[in-house]
């Protein structure tokens, strides 16, 4: 730390580390050092953009005793190697998601960090969003009673030739699959149990994914594919009423709660401009709480506040909801 400042080096140049850097730069106790990249020319046009230093090779930028964190938003088949780097020249490590391809990897990269004593994260932005938050404050206050089902979507479509050749494990559940059972268990805990099927294409490439958790007194459903662009909301139903996440629930900037307790008592006016402000949401002018990607602002914000405090892993995103979603995504993609 430079007086107070975490010091951060990045991994990656695309489309996630741009829009992490930056929110990362506007951060008070932040300093970002530099970027490294597969080639030398794309971390040079990055580090341009955000006036930082372009290092010729990530090794060299590990090398940097000046650095005190390392952000990897570098392909998911990658990170095992790259975080076993960062975290072998002893930085703490924030690690885009998924974590790894599967729960073995997972487990090595945070044992590692465990014996070295490093701060290491699974960077799921999603549960950093402030709106997610309020969402959970909701749930813990009964706002809509007991909650009974929830019901979650996230798919994009993706044309054939982007998908490139596949590999067991690769497809619709590492590309989405993650969200939703972090945000679950982020929002629920543990369930007690899980099912799970998938719908795979004639070359063997995942494309549809269901998941059904099953809670003592809930049930929630996980609908994702890379065939279909889906929703992207997350709708929760309970004995009282409902709340929708808008779309996309990754990086929401509105929530719509709905009591229906609450409008049944107000009076005819009342109910008249409730109505009004449901029917302008659906066409469109639903009000926009918050900026786009304000979710990895307090992810940078919280990895921050842990190494400032000498903390080895967050409270928000605890290594064991690391592993139990590898857990349930080695399950999915096995079936």
């Amino acid at each position: 730390m430079n007086d107070g400042k975490i010091i951060w080096g990045i991994f990656g140049t695309g489309r996630i580390a741009e829009n992490f850097v930056s929110q990362l730069i506007g951060i008070e106790n932040v300093i970002v050092r530099g970027v490294a990249s597969r080639k030398f020319d794309n971390a040079s046009q990055f580090a341009s953009k955000f006036g930082i230093k372009a290092y010729e090779s990530y090794l060299e930028l590990c090398q940097d005793p000046s650095i005190d964190v390392v952000y990897v938003a570098l392909p998911t088949r990658l990170h095992f190697e790259y975080c076993g780097l960062v975290l072998d020249h002893n930085k703490s490590l924030l690690c885009e998601k998924p974590f790894t391809q599967n729960w073995k990897q997972a487990n090595e990269i945070i044992e590692k960090a465990r014996k070295k004593n490093l701060f290491c994260m699974e960077a799921m932005w999603v549960r950093f969003n402030p709106l997610i938050n309020k969402l959970k404050s909701e749930l813990d206050k009964d706002s809509i009673g007991k909650v009974s089902s929830v019901h979650i979507e996230l798919g994009y479509k993706k044309p054939n030739e982007s998908r490139g050749n596949y590999q067991r494990g690769k497809g619709a559940t590492l590309s989405f699959g993650c969200y939703g059972i972090s945000l679950t268990s982020y929002l629920f805990g543990a369930p007690q149990n899980v099912a799970y099927t998938l719908l795979r294409s004639p070359d063997d490439h995942e494309l549809n994914g269901s998941i059904l958790f099953q809670f003592t007194d809930k049930l929630v459903h996980f609908f994702y594919s890379e065939e279909s662009t889906l929703s992207n909301e997350v709708t929760i139903y309970g004995t009282e009423g409902f709340i929708r996440v808008g779309e996309p629930f990754i990086d929401t900037r509105n929530i719509e709660i709905i009591n229906n307790t609450k409008t049944a008592s107000l009076g005819f006016l009342d109910r008249n401009l409730k109505r009004l402000k449901k029917v302008k949401s659906f066409l469109g002018f639903r009000y926009q709480l918050q900026p786009q990607h304000t979710g990895f602002k307090y992810e940078a914000i919280e990895v921050n506040d842990c190494i400032s405090m000498g903390l080895k892993e967050s409270s928000k995103m605890p290594w064991k909801d690391t592993l139990m979603t590898h857990k349930i995504m080695e399950g999915v993609t096995s079936c």
